[in-house]
């Protein structure tokens, strides 16, 4: 989409968001890795739920967009087919997501070294290539 800048690496595409279409009640968590996307997932769940016993299963669930580990047509077939507010998650900055003025965004940030220092250990462990270097 015109303006709106190119996050491409080796397991984000902001890309795919062109393939997005949002709804009016949609809610996008937007936070930088090892920020806390999954802690205020969860927040999230409960009241679109209304379950205090619910079983999140926040990557089916809650779908991040941009990640180039799972086809875009499973995403977008899963996510067109919740019937329910639906939960995004992205770790792309604003300026490439697709801005909606009815859906809701959620940015939650964290000191950048404590990310930064907290993201370089997890990479490490995570047993995929792409993170070799």
């Amino acid at each position: 989409m015109p303006g709106r800048t190119l996050y491409l690496g080796p397991l984000n595409d902001s890309r795919r968001w062109d393939q997005v279409e949002i709804r009016p009640d949609d809610v996008i968590v937007v936070t930088p890795p090892k920020c806390g996307t999954t802690q205020i997932q969860t927040i999230v769940a409960l009241p679109f739920s209304a379950d205090p016993e619910i079983e999140t299963r926040l990557t089916i669930k809650m779908p991040w967009i941009d990640v180039r580990l799972r086809e875009m047509p499973e995403v977008a077939a899963r996510r067109s087919a919740m019937r329910s507010r639906r939960c995004l998650k992205s770790p792309t900055p604003l300026d490439r997501l697709p801005l909606d003025a009815h859906a809701r965004y959620l940015c939650v940030f964290r000191y950048p070294l404590d990310a930064h220092v907290s993201c370089r250990a997890h990479m490490r462990d995570i047993p995929l290539r792409i993170f070799d270097h």
